[in-house]
């Protein structure tokens, strides 16, 4: 199927009927990372942050993001842990890990470790950083194990992490 610019669709996801070309989605994500950024206000003027380097498919992402949404106006630094970093910490995530995050003590029982940490792109599925690893290169792909309850829910009926995403921004902000 071709993308709605015209030009062939080489990506598809689970949760719509449309395909898109290589510069289609990536702009899509992009958009998507800085309408999460510009909601969340994580970043004013000249802040200073520190980014967890881990290796993942997650921190790739967040970095080649913050690259193309700040152009190098923001002061950004990998670190291998957050010990005695000052200013902003940054912990690369997913929707999916967010979800995870949240849901996990509810069925669980266990508290959920309290960080003051900025998550980054929460915004994103994981099949979206899988196929935008992809597309701008990064090979060591590993995806996380399906959660059990959420990822059934999301196949029966996709939009399903969304949703439970937007109620887990609606109760922080109350």
């Amino acid at each position: 199927m071709p993308c709605s610019c015209g030009k062939p669709g080489r990506v598809k996801l689970s949760y719509t009927q449309l395909t898109y070309c290589k510069n289609c989605f990536l702009r899509l994500i992009q958009h998507r990372a800085q309408k999460e950024l510009r909601q969340k206000a994580y970043f004013k003027g000249k802040d200073r942050a520190a980014i967890l380097k881990d290796q993942g498919k997650e921190y790739f992402i967040a970095n080649w993001l913050f690259e193309q949404i700040f152009e190098n106006r923001l002061q950004l630094r990998a670190v291998k842990s957050f010990g005695n970093v000052r200013g902003k910490k940054i912990l690369p995530s997913s929707l999916d890990r967010e979800i995870k995050r949240r849901l996990d003590p509810f069925l669980t029982g266990k508290p959920s470790p309290d960080e003051k940490l900025l998550r980054f792109p929460t915004s994103l599925l994981e099949e979206e950083v899988i196929q935008t690893c992809k597309l701008i290169g990064y090979k060591k792909i590993k995806k996380d194990p399906p959660h059990p309850l959420i990822d059934p829910l999301e196949k029966r009926s996709p939009g399903t992490k969304f949703a439970l995403y937007q109620s887990f921004q609606e109760i922080d902000s109350s």
